[in-house]
């Protein structure tokens, strides 16, 4: 999602709105005091963490010979 999407999903709603640089400008505002920070509370290698974005991948096993998205593993 870019700021240029949001703005032309915001122009539908609101025809008379903001041009794009006062969208900016508003938006920038709002989201410095937006506190976004994710805190996660773990003893180091007593949890995995894994971000997935993307298309996936395949793990092979050898014995026996398989494949399998690496989501389902």
């Amino acid at each position: 999602m870019t700021l240029n999407l949001l703005w032309q999903e915001y122009k539908e709603q609101h025809p008379d709105g903001y041009q794009y640089s006062w969208f900016c400008q508003h938006y920038r505002a709002w989201s410095a005091r937006l506190d976004v920070v994710m805190r996660h509370e773990h003893r180091a290698g007593e949890k995995l963490f894994v971000d997935y974005a993307g298309q996936t991948r395949e793990v092979v096993t050898l014995s026996p010979m398989t494949r399998k998205p690496c989501w389902s593993t």
